[in-house]
């Protein structure tokens, strides 16, 4: 018998016939979705989505867990660059969009190929590979119009040409030669294209307009006409004022229904309830509980000596294996981690991360045999499978230099990392001016963030001082930094050598209670015991409440306290939890 839910019978369908589907908020998912671009949805979280939010549109992860990549041709922009270029789209599934574009959907090729996702590799046309989205009917985009299927074709493979712009080697740099040389009719576009990217990083569109169509006009046989440069100029100027994530953002302005593509430029402005859709009234996302939100940037305050390092590098390898944080914290929001490390050797880097992976040397012991005789036993540890973390081996990042920062971008845009740990920040701007500077050039990793949904954590120095020394401004470095802030931990050194005290900011929070943190490390184990943390069910029942976080069922608190049902039902009852309004349990 049906839900009654149309939206959910069709994420079940999808589901079925292998699709993995996630909500979405307008195209936004609405739970953290990276680990189902690896990991097989079950019916049971699908039914809790829709349960939770009933009217939430459908999406699904594109790539090789779905077997599915998909040509999003953009209306008239894609339908011409596909006639001028003699791309033929073969008869395959395709719906409709909410926006009045078309989805053609592909078999994915397999055989351990990852098919990268591509944004405006010709005008109008971009395509979701592995680790994108799409949004699928019934759903309805945020102008009104629903999403439709357009035929009940079957799934086609995809055309050779569309495999090659994917296998393209986009982010090679712009070398002399690709100025120097003719292009023929059929790569006119394309080549023109890069050129126009590696231009408008560093210049205006009516510059770039201007050096293009110099070259246009010499280099192109036959020239393209100016108005055909002018399209091109303007997708990659689109682009890069508002490059779109696996989920993008609506680009619309509200109550303009119709009024077509985002131009160069504009400033944009969001109605009410959009904004409130896309912005308001979620709990917050933890991507681990207490100490990292999702998407955000902020800071590690620390002076030397304060096992700042040491926290870094476990916050690397928790979101990047899923490991509870400083073995305590849940991770809830895991995949690879982009670690810029510009102050310490690399040797000793990678001894740290050993030694919390727990590798280390063989031991021998002295055991008797069956027969009555002693030998060695040799323990060799098995070492668990790499980390996926990423490093930057040239410490070159410096926010003053603007292809510097576009490198930053286009590295962010190609690996879509969770989290980038940049350290240190005096490595990377300047410190004069008490860093203004530097703060309003850091503004970009806001837009980084809410273009592909990473945070970033930033290390900065500070003299050293011991428990309670100092106030906020003073620790966060300036007046300019703690504005430019939305997280922050403050580590303080104690009596003890061995003993931080730690200090969580969040503006999207209460003020935390502090943590202290002992070490006791060997070369070649790791511990950290956390002090004020919440330990027992009942304590970590408070945290998880002060935090944001809602429980819809017993079920869902059995789960996140790590007890038995049973077990939660009693504390249900001793702590006095009732359900609000909403349907879930608070004091």
């Amino acid at each position: 018998m049906g839900s009654g839910n149309a939206r959910l019978e069709a994420a079940l369908g999808y589901s079925r016939a292998g699709w993995n589907v996630v909500p979405l908020s307008g195209k936004r998912p609405m739970v953290p979705w990276a680990r189902y671009q690896k990991t097989r949805v079950i019916e049971a979280e699908i039914r809790d989505w829709w349960a939770r939010w009933p009217d939430a549109n459908v999406g699904v992860v594109t790539g090789a867990i779905s077997g599915l990549v998909v040509l999003d041709v953009d209306g008239e922009e894609g339908f011409r660059a596909l006639s001028e270029q003699g791309l033929a789209v073969p008869s395959t599934l395709t719906s409709k969009t909410g926006g009045g574009g078309f989805h053609h959907l592909f078999r994915h090729p397999g055989g351990g190929q990852t098919i990268r996702s591509f944004v405006r590799k010709l005008p109008g046309l971009d395509l979701r590979g592995d680790g994108g989205i799409i949004v699928v009917p019934p759903s309805v985009h945020p102008n009104g119009t629903p999403y439709k299927w357009a035929n009940d074709e079957r799934i086609a493979d995809p055309p050779a040409w569309l495999l090659e712009l994917a296998h393209e080697v986009e982010r090679a740099p712009v070398t002399p030669a690709d100025w120097a040389c003719d292009v023929e009719r059929g790569g006119r576009n394309a080549h023109l294209t890069r050129l126009a990217g590696s231009l408008m990083v560093r210049m205006s569109r009516n510059e770039a307009m201007q050096v293009l169509m110099a070259w246009n006009l010499a280099k192109c046989k036959p020239p393209l006409t100016e108005a055909e440069v002018e399209v091109i100029v303007d997708s990659i100027a689109n682009r890069e004022a508002a490059k779109p994530d696996p989920t993008p953002h609506v680009e619309a302005a509200a109550g303009a229904a119709g009024e077509g593509k985002r131009r160069p430029g504009q400033f944009r402005v969001m109605g009410f309830a959009e904004a409130l859709d896309q912005y308001g009234l979620g709990e917050v996302d933890w991507a681990i509980d207490g100490w990292l939100p999702a998407k955000t940037v902020g800071l590690v305050v620390a002076p030397p000596g304060t096992y700042k390092t040491w926290l870094l590098l476990n916050l690397a390898l928790a979101v990047s294996t899923g490991k509870p944080f400083l073995g305590h914290y849940p991770v809830n929001r895991s995949g690879p981690v982009l670690v810029i490390q510009q102050e310490d050797p690399f040797p000793m880097l990678f001894g740290r991360l050993t030694t919390m992976m727990g590798i280390g040397p063989a031991t021998v012991t002295r055991a008797e045999d069956t027969f009555g005789s002693n030998e060695d036993v040799y323990e060799v540890p098995i070492p668990p499978p790499p980390p996926d973390i990423l490093w930057h081996p040239d410490r070159s990042l410096s926010f003053e230099r603007p292809e510097s920062v576009a490198g930053l971008r286009e590295v962010v845009e190609q690996c879509r990392p969770v989290l980038v740990i940049m350290d240190p920040l005096y490595s990377m701007g300047s410190t004069d001016d008490y860093m203004a500077k530097t703060a309003q050039s850091m503004l970009v990793l806001k837009q980084l963030r809410d273009e592909y949904g990473c945070s970033f954590m930033i290390a900065h120095h500070t003299s050293k001082s011991k428990e309670g020394g100092t106030g906020r401004e003073q620790a966060w470095g300036s007046q300019f930094l703690n504005a430019w802030l939305e997280t922050g931990w403050q580590v303080r050194s104690t009596d003890n050598d061995k003993t931080i005290l730690v200090r969580r900011h969040s503006k999207l929070v209460p003020p935390m209670e502090p943590i202290r943190i002992s070490f006791d490390i060997t070369p070649w184990e790791f511990k950290a015991t956390v002090e004020g943390a919440a330990d027992t069910p009942e304590d970590r029942i408070q945290e998880a409440m002060a935090l944001g976080r809602q429980f819809k069922s017993i079920n869902a608190l059995a789960s996140y306290i790590g007890c038995s049902k049973s077990t939660a039902h009693d504390l249900i009852q001793r702590m006095g939890l009732t359900k609000n309004d909403a349907g879930y349990y608070g004091v």
